[in-house]
């Protein structure tokens, strides 16, 4: 969404990378934050399965004062809307 609205608000958006989790623990999304997240990174956008305090803690940690960026953390039943499925696949 953000590389077919940007452009038109002046924006240049480049390709999102994609990061896929083998499992749901506290443990993996950190790692995963601490290897993708270098100084060219702007934004971090974390599509997580379930509503989690401590998952949510330790994510904006990372984001926020290890690594800052900008970042948003949402839940699938948030975004699973046909709408929103069809953007992530074209």
């Amino acid at each position: 969404m953000y590389q077919r609205l940007g452009p038109q608000m002046g924006i240049d958006v480049a390709k999102p990378k994609v990061v896929s989790l083998n499992d749901d623990s506290v443990n993996s999304y950190v790692k995963a934050l601490r290897d993708n997240i270098y100084e060219e990174v702007q934004i971090v956008v974390l599509i997580c399965p379930t509503s989690r305090d401590d998952r949510y803690a330790a994510i904006k940690k990372i984001a926020c004062a290890e690594r800052p960026v900008a970042s948003q953390v949402t839940t699938l039943a948030t975004n699973l809307v046909p709408e929103v499925l069809k953007s992530l696949f074209r």
